[in-house]
C-alpha cells in the first residue's frame, strides 16, 4: 500500500503541484457560502489547507522534486497554506468576534 501510494507520487507532475492552489480557492469559495457555521468552515478550511496545500506538496517536494526551481514553488505554496492563510483565517475571526 504505501509502495504504491509512493510510486504514484513519483509519477505525479509538477504542474499538478501546481493546480493545488487554484482547487484550494475554489475549495474555499465553496465552504465559506455553503457552510454557515464559523467552526465547522474554520475546521474544513484548515484541514483542506493542510492535506492538501502543506501535506501533498511536501511529499511531493522530498519525492520528485528536480531542482531549485521546483522547490521553491512548492515552498511559498507550503508557506501560503501553512502559515498565512490559517493566520489569517484567525485573524479575520478574532476581528468579527469584537
Amino acid at each position: 500500500m504505501i509502495s504504491e501510494l509512493l510510486a504514484w507520487f513519483d509519477s505525479i507532475s509538477f504542474y499538478y503541484v501546481l493546480a493545488i492552489p487554484p482547487i484550494l480557492f475554489i475549495l474555499e469559495l465553496i465552504v465559506s457560502t455553503l457552510v454557515s457555521n464559523q467552526a465547522r468552515k474554520r475546521l474544513y478550511l484548515i484541514n483542506a489547507w493542510q492535506i492538501l496545500g502543506v501535506l501533498f506538496p511536501a511529499i511531493w517536494l522530498i519525492r520528485c522534486a528536480t531542482n531549485y526551481y521546483q522547490a521553491s514553488i512548492v515552498v511559498l505554496i507550503l508557506i501560503f497554506f501553512g502559515v498565512f492563510k490559517p493566520t489569517k483565517l484567525k485573524k479575520d475571526e478574532s476581528t468579527y468576534q469584537t
